[in-house]
């Protein structure tokens, strides 16, 4: 009877360190989103062509 009570107390323990891994990961995306914003907005300031995608990459697809 030990082992089967035994599942549930890990999931339970671990339950917490989830929802804890799962909120610190959704600030990790808010986070990481506002620094890809930044850095697009950096880009744009460049003037064209010096990017990584520019004009030369899409005649190299075809």
């Amino acid at each position: 009877m030990y082992g089967i009570g035994e599942p549930k107390c890990i999931c339970v323990r671990h339950w917490g360190e989830l929802v804890y891994m799962r909120t610190a990961l959704e600030r990790g995306i808010v986070y990481a989103s506002g620094m890809l914003k930044e850095r697009e907005r950096r880009l744009n300031r460049l003037p064209q062509g010096s990017g990584s995608r520019g004009p030369m990459d899409d005649e190299m697809d075809t």
